[in-house]
């Protein structure tokens, strides 16, 4: 079974919070491109930058673009009809191709990972028309949808004439807002204040009570100054030792 291929789709997407401007430098320092050519990557549109990478060039290839800032998208490699090709630089040839002591295959030019060849070698980045398959990988944390790909929500008026703003201070609502509660009139002619230290219930509102009938009959009371607990045991005396000596 061979081995999985993936084509390398840029769409000029930019990493989280790295500038346009300050991702254009870097890309075009990254490929060894001009300004025009440059633009024409961020112009969003999406273009094939490499074909048929095994997934360790290209992986190489997507971590060496992020930390230019920006992404490109991976997708499954198939065999497609070419339409035509643009090409950033001149067209290596084929010993241009070839790959110097130490230098890994699939990498960036002009990156840390790869080994510059020749000047030829350097200039090259290829730039193929989008692939048919219309399948991507999209990194992760990335936004899946282009901006020309979201739903333009037409915008509402809202009639705010009827709405005001209080100040800082006050209430916010009127006197004539608020509800207004009935006044009730209570009479108190039938309540009186007793005196300090009267009892304030009568005696027939007193709850009664009934005594309970309680036999002490095997209750005693001890003599003043008794000892109400019972009697400690003596302590046991001292062992007899007039029968041990010592020699």
């Amino acid at each position: 079974m061979s081995e999985e291929k993936f084509d390398l789709i840029f769409k000029g997407e930019l990493a989280k919070g790295v500038e346009l401007a300050i991702a254009k430098k870097n890309i075009a320092q990254l490929f060894k491109i001009n300004a025009e050519k440059v633009d024409a990557l961020f112009s969003g549109k999406a273009v094939v930058l490499k074909r048929g990478l095994n997934a360790d060039a290209a992986n190489k290839y997507r971590v060496a673009i992020k930390k230019a800032g920006a992404l490109v998208d991976l997708a499954i490699n198939q065999p497609v009809q070419t339409r035509g090709k643009a090409s950033f630089g001149e067209a290596p040839s084929a010993s241009s191709q070839v790959t110097a002591p130490g230098a890994i295959p699939g990498t960036i030019p002009g990156t840390q990972s790869s080994v510059p060849t020749t000047a030829a070698a350097q200039k090259e980045a290829s730039v193929a028309e989008q692939s048919s398959s219309g399948l991507t990988i999209a990194p992760a944390g990335s936004d899946l949808l282009q901006p020309s790909e979201r739903a333009a929500l037409p915008e509402v008026e809202v009639n705010t004439s009827a709405i005001s703003l209080r100040e800082n201070d006050g209430n916010l609502l009127d006197d004539s807002e608020y509800t207004q509660q009935p006044e009730v009139d209570f009479s108190f002619d039938e309540y009186d204040l007793a005196e300090p230290g009267a009892d304030v219930l009568k005696p027939e509102e007193r709850k009664k009570v009934t005594a309970v009938a309680v036999d002490t009959s095997g209750l005693e009371m001890g003599n003043l100054g008794e000892n109400l607990a019972p009697p400690k045991k003596p302590a046991p005396a001292p062992p007899d030792t007039s029968g041990i000596s010592l020699e």
